[in-house]
C-alpha cells in the first residue's frame, strides 16, 4: 500500500540482513537470512497474539531463492538443489514440509485467498504456473509458457476476478496480459527494467519495479483507463537534493 496509518513494533532478535515477505492481510511476515540460514515467521502482527517463530530448514536441499507467506504462518519457497536447478516446498504453520516440483529458477511466488491459491513464475523456462491448495493436495497447472510470449518472467499475477494473467517480461521489457478464457494477449511495451508484479491494494494496480531512487512504474488495469503503464515520479532524497545543488 502506498502510505503508513501506523506502526507495529516487532519482536526483538530479527536479523537487519534479512530479507522479508509479507502475507496478503500484512498479519504474516517471513524474515530470511541467508548469510546465517535463519528463517523467522512472524504471526499474528498488530495482535496480542503477535510472536516469531524460528522455522527449521533441516529438511530442505539447499539455499531458499524466493518465498511468500501465508497470512496463518505457512510459507511456499523454492530452494536451489544439488546439481542444479531448484525445488518449491510448502511449510506448514506446524512446520512439516512437504516438496511440491521442481522448477529452473524462480523469480516469484505470490500467495493470496488465504494461502490456498499461488502462483510461481519460472524465469529460466519462461513458465508460469498457478497451484491450487497448496497446503493439500496441490493441484498444479501451467497457465502461460513461452509459446504465449513470456519471456524472463519477473513476476506475474491474476486480475481480481482471476480471468486475466499479467506478466512482466524482463526479457523482451513488455507487460504481457493473457486472458485465460480467450488466450486472446496484450503487450505493452516498456523503456525500463522490469524487476517484480505486485498487487497492490486496490486489487488493479500492480507495481513493476523496486522501490529506488527513480520512478516507480505502475500496471493500471481499472476499467475505462487500463491497461496501461503509468510511472510515481521519485521523492528526492536530501542527499540528492544536496548533489543537485552542488
Amino acid at each position: 500500500a502506498w502510505g503508513v496509518t501506523n506502526t507495529v513494533v516487532l519482536p526483538d532478535g530479527l536479523p537487519t540482513s534479512a530479507k522479508v515477505a509479507v502475507s496478503e492481510t500484512g498479519t504474516a511476515a517471513a524474515f530470511y537470512d541467508s548469510a546465517d540460514s535463519q528463517l523467522t515467521i512472524i504471526t499474528g502482527i498488530a495482535t496480542s497474539s503477535m510472536a516469531a517463530h524460528p522455522v527449521s530448514l533441516d529438511s530442505l536441499p539447499g539455499s531458499i531463492t524466493t518465498w511468500a507467506a501465508a497470512d496463518d504462518g505457512s510459507l511456499l519457497l523454492s530452494c536451489s538443489v544439488p546439481g542444479g536447478g531448484e525445488a518449491l516446498f510448502w511449510i506448514g504453520p506446524d512446520g512439516s514440509t512437504r516438496e511440491l516440483a521442481t522448477l529452473q529458477k524462480t523469480a516469484s511466488i505470490l500467495l493470496w485467498n488465504k494461502g490456498a491459491t499461488a502462483l510461481v513464475a519460472d524465469r529460466a523456462a519462461n513458465r508460469i504456473w498457478q497451484i491450487q491448495d497448496p497446503g493439500g493436495n496441490a493441484s498444479i497447472t501451467l497457465l502461460a509458457s513461452d509459446a504465449d510470449g513470456v519471456s524472463g518472467p519477473a513476476g506475474a499475477a491474476l486480475s481480481p476476478d482471476g480471468k486475466q494473467l499479467w506478466i512482466a517480461n524482463a526479457g523482451n521489457q513488455n507487460v504481457l496480459g493473457i486472458d485465460l478464457g480467450t488466450r486472446v494477449s496484450v503487450s505493452l511495451d516498456c523503456g525500463f527494467d522490469l524487476t517484480t508484479l505486485l498487487p497492490m491494494a486496490d486489487g488493479v494496480s500492480f507495481r513493476l519495479n523496486h522501490l529506488r531512487k527513480g520512478p516507480v512504474w505502475i500496471l493500471d488495469t481499472a476499467p475505462g483507463a487500463g491497461p496501461r503503464v503509468v510511472f510515481i515520479p521519485a521523492i528526492q532524497t536530501a542527499d540528492a537534493s544536496a548533489e543537485v545543488t552542488q
